[in-house]
């Protein structure tokens, strides 16, 4: 059994904040009304220095998520954004008096302070050597046009073979990743793998089901990790892969995968 959940906390106030750890965007809160995503890290943690990253009023796009504004903004009432890493026991939340706080980090400006978007505060944590190295860590890196344009070719192979019905292209470019999800948090890989496949062969055969299509003019692959890794997202935040929106407004599947080089070959890590 995992000793423990990581949960990363995010909150916000009259605002917009990304969370990021070691350079790897973890949750964007604010946009769309909600104040509050708390989620697990032990996949994104590694061994040693770790970097735990709060960023408020990113950029309007992920490209430009962390470009510096140039000019200076004022702060609105009872604007705020805060940030903490939770260990959590096994069958408890984080609000349970088992749980114990590892860091904070907020950002709380007074009414009309000026400021200048984004506005990055961190705070960093040590962990024990025998964790895990993910592979990413050691990956080639992505910053060329020609190892994005791999990656769009790589998204549309995936996205032709979820509207056919297919998840296992997906699932063999995932093996990195359900390894490493499983490591993480002492599962089985064969129950992941289970359970994925179920879930999309149960969604995709609901009737109207059909995968979103992609525009080239708004894909926004989103270069992180010191350049290690590519968040595959379009201009307005949204996964590349996913299902067309149904009529209640509800998006059925959404894949925000991450993707790596590893060895010469395009991987889905997270």
């Amino acid at each position: 059994m995992i000793p423990e959940y990581l949960m990363l906390e995010t909150q916000v106030s009259n605002c917009i904040a990304e969370a990021q750890v070691n350079g790897v965007p973890i949750c964007r809160v604010g946009a769309d009304g909600a104040t509050l995503d708390s989620r697990p890290v032990n996949h994104f943690v590694l061994p040693g220095s770790n970097t735990f990253t709060l960023v408020a009023q990113p950029g309007a796009t992920p490209r430009t998520a962390l470009t510096p504004n140039a000019i200076d903004s004022k702060a609105k009432e009872n604007m705020s954004a805060s940030l903490r890493l939770i260990s959590v026991p096994p069958g408890s939340f984080p609000d349970d008096p088992a749980a114990r706080e590892m860091l904070s980090v907020s950002w709380t400006p007074k009414p009309a302070q000026p400021y200048r978007a984004p506005v990055l505060l961190s705070g960093q944590l040590e962990f024990p050597k025998h964790l895990p190295a993910w592979s990413w860590t050691n990956a080639v890196s992505l910053r060329s046009e020609a190892a994005l344009e791999s990656i769009g070719a790589m998204i549309g192979e995936l996205l032709e073979s979820f509207s056919r019905g297919d998840p296992e292209l997906f699932i063999t470019r995932s093996n990195l990743r359900f390894a490493e999800v499983s490591a993480a948090f002492d599962t089985s890989i064969d129950d992941d793998v289970r359970r994925f496949r179920e879930q999309f062969q149960r969604i995709s055969s609901e009737p109207g089901f059909e995968m979103h299509p992609i525009d080239a003019e708004t894909m926004d692959l989103r270069i992180c990790a010191d350049g290690k890794l590519v968040e595959c997202l379009d201009r307005a935040w949204e996964p590349l892969l996913r299902s067309n929106r149904l009529g209640n407004g509800i998006t059925r599947l959404r894949y925000p995968i991450k993707v790596a080089d590893i060895g010469g070959r395009l991987e889905i890590v997270r």
